[in-house]
């Protein structure tokens, strides 16, 4: 929808129409893991920029336990917007970089909502780490506003927090 190309990036806007019920079900411990996140940015290269309208909608019973992963959530490396989402009854477990919403995200969130979230990321080496209760990792520009969390599990080694695990402003 609304695709505009330039040079190096390309602009889109995705609206959901329905819910999205992962019926709970449960991807564990193998590199083949079937759910792909939504990602748009790669280092050194070009990019997608999104802006992503929920329009209320609701994405539930997502779960994912894979200790050799990071990046653990359904926007994954993501520029662009987020909003109108509520996200119900999600379990990450994994390296790092875990959060129901965004991994990393360059971009405004607005009225994004989680009720129910584990999110535990496993202490290896330097990992552990970036564990949020909406975002994992908040970059440069960015705001959050008229979000809530609640019923939310957070644990891991450091750069923990109940709506971003970290933020780079």
């Amino acid at each position: 929808n609304n695709v505009v190309n330039k040079d190096y990036y390309t602009y889109t806007k995705v609206v959901f129409t329905d819910n999205i019920d992962f019926g709970g079900e449960t991807e564990f411990e193998d590199d083949n893991c079937t759910f792909t996140a939504i990602k748009n940015w790669e280092t050194n290269s070009t990019y997608r920029s999104f802006e992503f309208d929920g329009q209320n909608k609701t994405i539930s019973n997502f779960t994912i336990i894979n200790p050799a992963a990071k990046d653990l959530a359904i926007f994954d490396s993501y520029v662009g917007d987020v909003k109108n989402v509520t996200m119900k009854n999600v379990t990450l477990i994994g390296l790092g970089r875990i959060a129901p919403l965004a991994s990393r995200i360059w971009g405004n969130i607005d009225n994004c909502h989680v009720d129910g979230f584990v999110g535990y990321a496993i202490a290896n080496g330097d990992d552990g780490d970036k564990v949020g209760g909406l975002v994992a990792q908040m970059q440069d520009p960015n705001a959050i506003t008229n979000c809530s969390v609640k019923n939310a599990d957070i644990e891991g080694y450091r750069d923990l927090g109940a709506v971003a695990g970290m933020a780079n402003l």
